[in-house]
């Protein structure tokens, strides 16, 4: 995998023309480096575009203040030709969703990411696996580049940082990590703001919605499996948008005894499926069974079916190879 910077910073310098891009469902690492990587090329005067399949409810913060420009795929031209298209916090171009034909189209490609499963699939890669998250490779490489971090940028460095890492409980928390951290500290973001918009702000309905499905939360194999289960019917009943799902597979890997939580979740006919291991199970050999992928114990894929008896089912059967 590439550790360097050079061939992603001589493809930024010859072009003109950029457009940002991070994969479908975007959470507050994907949203946070877009923001913090677009606002430092504006500065160094590059005409730039981000594109988002829209902004989720927990970094609107973000998006509706010092990510106002970053477009929506409603807002975006997505027939546009660019001269560069940089894809942060993705693993590959079938995670781009309708914006990968800005992906195709553009006259040359670059891609910035920290998951294990991305095989470098654009010309030029950065791709670092033991990164927390992909803000910290945004901020080394503004470091590289000398742009100027102002606070706006550290802040959304800072909300992709601690996105990733559960605000520094995730077993992907390094040293590395807080010392980034405290570097961005210095620029007198506001920490506890950040933190109460990324983990602690949310809907009443989505608190009854969290409490529904809690309540039929259930484990298997001898404890050491424990599965939360959103219905269709469910999401629907409490108008539930996708990106309100993201943590709650936390609360399935917080019972006692338990080895990995699921959230099973339905999208597009299918459930997909988040997984969080408790540090003993690596997760990603089980991910490629679901056509997913992501970080070793931080997961994703889909079971291809619209029952969740079924999806279940399938769920418990791939881990009772390894718990």
């Amino acid at each position: 995998m590439e550790k360097s910077f050079a061939p992603i910073i001589e493809k930024i310098n010859s072009a003109n023309d950029i457009v940002l891009l991070v994969h479908e469902n975007p959470d507050g690492d994907a949203v946070g480096s877009m923001i913090a990587f677009y606002r430092a090329l504006t500065k160094i005067g590059k005409k730039v575009d981000g594109v988002i399949e829209k902004h989720p409810a927990n970094c609107v913060f973000l998006t509706s203040t010092i990510g106002k420009e970053i477009k929506t795929f409603e807002e975006a031209d997505l027939t546009k030709q660019y001269d560069l298209c940089i894809v942060l916090d993705c693993g590959n171009s079938e995670r781009l969703n309708v914006a990968k034909d800005l992906f195709v189209n553009a006259k040359d490609t670059a891609c910035i990411d920290h998951h294990e499963t991305n095989f470098s699939f654009a010309n030029a890669n950065y791709i670092k696996p033991e990164a927390a998250a992909t803000g910290e490779l945004i901020f080394d490489l503004l470091n590289e580049m000398q742009i100027a971090i102002d606070t706006e940028i550290a802040t959304a460095l800072y909300s992709s940082i601690i996105s990733d890492t559960g605000n520094f409980c995730h077993q992907n928390t390094t040293k590395r990590t807080f010392e980034i951290a405290s570097s961005l500290m210095e620029y007198g973001i506001d920490v506890p703001k950040i933190s109460y918009y990324m983990f602690n702000e949310t809907r009443l309905n989505r608190l009854i919605f969290m409490g529904k499905i809690l309540s039929k939360i259930e484990v298997f194999l001898d404890g050491k499996l424990s599965i939360i289960c959103a219905t269709q019917e469910d999401v629907d009943e409490f108008q539930i948008d996708k990106s309100e799902l993201d943590g709650i597979v936390d609360y399935a890997r917080y019972i006692k005894g338990v080895e990995v939580g699921i959230l099973l979740k339905p999208r597009d006919g299918v459930y997909r499926l988040s997984m969080r291991s408790n540090g003993k199970v690596d997760l990603l050999e089980i991910a490629a069974k679901f056509n997913g992928g992501g970080h070793k114990y931080a997961a994703g894929g889909r079971v291809d079916t619209d029952s969740i008896e079924k999806a279940k089912e399938e769920v418990v059967k791939a881990f009772a190879e390894v718990l």
